[in-house]
């Protein structure tokens, strides 16, 4: 959080804006900005040994520079009126908040109820605006961060930020991804939350949690709501070693790559 607090663009001066990710923040809160750019070189410049540590461990950093992010925009005002920007989300996320509040209050037998812990019931990532993304280091005059041969890519590199080169065979057509499936029960009403992140496949959920439906027991069935679930663009990219890669009398390999904005394409 200190990073994107005090980092300061020395290029960004003339313009105002020379604390660099506050200004992006900010444009983010402004709903002029969906992508949260994180710019590894940056980071190099203050603290190299930990450019190193989320590179061999990018998605884990992900996720702590999203808990970073979301806190420091919690206490971010937006600068511009978002009455003509509001969309479908808004909507829903009033309802949300409305239901649950009075949900709560019902339990707790209070004539209001505090929307501020409301909001905290939801999973940070359905209510989330933006998407992080890593940019890796340059390769500079030293050739540091260099592009790794496909089948040099071994267990060690998963969930690490890797440089590959190849040729590009094939690309599907970009799908939704489900990143939170939201269901709604049939007895009580109450809605579920599932964060799925970024697999491909998963369990959906069965049974209602709810305790009005524990402590009567009802089984009540849970109908997964498209319209109140958070999708990401999926694309998936067939990716093939380059000639001078293969070795003598051997056959080129390929990999197959989940395209979404977390894991750039370049």
């Amino acid at each position: 959080m200190e990073f994107l607090h005090q980092f300061e663009d020395r290029y960004a001066v003339e313009k105002g804006d020379e604390l660099k990710y506050v200004a992006l923040l900010q444009r983010i809160a402004n709903r002029e900005e969906k992508l949260l750019r994180i710019e590894l070189e940056d980071l190099n410049e203050s603290n190299p040994e930990l450019v190193s540590r989320v590179c061999r461990n990018a998605q884990r950093y992900i996720r702590l520079i999203e808990r970073a992010a979301d806190d420091i925009l919690a206490g971010m005002e937006p600068t511009v009126d978002l009455s003509d920007r509001e969309d479908v989300r808004d909507v829903l996320q009033r309802q949300r908040t409305l239901q649950l509040e009075r949900t709560r209050a019902a339990d707790e037998g209070l004539d209001d109820a505090d929307s501020s812990l409301a909001t905290e019931a939801f999973p940070a990532a359905l209510v989330r605006r933006y998407e992080v993304r890593l940019i890796p280091p340059s390769l500079g005059e030293s050739g540091g961060f260099k592009p790794l041969p496909l089948r040099e890519v071994k267990a060690e590199q998963i969930g690490a930020l890797v440089r590959v080169s190849g040729i590009v065979t094939r690309v599907s057509d970009v799908k939704p991804l489900v990143e939170v499936a939201t269901y709604t029960c049939d007895q009580c009403g109450f809605e579920i939350y599932q964060e799925v992140g970024l697999k491909t496949s998963f369990s959906p959920f069965q049974a209602c949690p709810s305790k009005h439906c524990v402590e009567n027991r009802l089984s009540g069935k849970l109908f997964m709501q498209t319209r109140g679930s958070k999708f990401v663009k999926y694309q998936e990219v067939k990716l093939q070693e380059l000639p001078d890669q293969v070795p003598y009398a051997g056959g080129a390999r390929s990999v197959r790559r989940h395209n979404t904005a977390a894991l750039a394409f370049d």
